[in-house]
């Protein structure tokens, strides 16, 4: 039987790790608010689900990230664009060891060797990854690029938003679906 994933990833929700449970099946430990949460789910599940909370889900934001960076795998997503909340993954998502830290809460990386990697967080927990440090470091870059990307198309609508306003006014003669566009350049003004 599937389990249900019930968890709702806030602001403080600093990184979801995979851990092997006492059967065998991969399960999630989330860091929370100073905290470490268990769940009898993958670290993906928690992810897609939250997606699905904000009306996405994990193929939309992979989707979405991979036509703004522009790359082939491994993509950072965002889980609240209004908090700027953005979770990059430390490997491939296929992976059961992969887990997903919030750049909210990303400090710096140090190499323990080749293949393994600290995460240092912000807050009292860091996190150890089997990844060596360069991909991991790609990854942040892409999630940092990402948010500004972000940061940016949202300035630019607040921008518009801004705008004078102008009146359009669509009109059909009732007897077709097509709509003919009436529009004059003085404001509220229409032929």
């Amino acid at each position: 039987m599937k389990e249900k994933v019930d968890f709702q990833m806030t602001i403080e929700t600093v990184a979801i790790y995979p851990f092997t449970s006492d059967t065998g099946a991969i399960h999630s430990a989330v860091i929370h608010a100073n905290e470490i949460l268990f769940f009898p789910v993958r670290p993906i599940e928690i992810i897609d689900y939250n997606l699905r909370l904000i009306g996405s889900s994990l193929r939309g934001a992979k989707d979405s990230a991979k036509r703004i960076l522009k790359s082939a795998s491994m993509y950072p997503v965002v889980t609240d664009i209004v908090k700027r909340i953005v979770w990059f993954p430390t490997e491939s998502m296929k992976n059961d060891t992969c887990a997903w830290v919030s750049l909210n809460y990303y400090k710096r990386l140090f190499r323990i060797d080749d293949y393994i990697t600290k995460i240092h967080l912000h807050g009292k927990y860091d996190l150890t990854v089997p990844v060596s440090e360069n991909p991991i470091d790609n990854r942040v870059t892409s999630a940092h690029y990402l948010r500004s990307i972000l940061l940016q198309n949202a300035n630019t609508h607040l921008f518009l938003y801004g705008q004078g306003r102008q009146e359009v006014m669509l009109v059909s003669d009732g007897l077709r679906v097509e709509y003919e566009l009436k529009h004059n350049e003085q404001e509220g003004s229409f032929k």
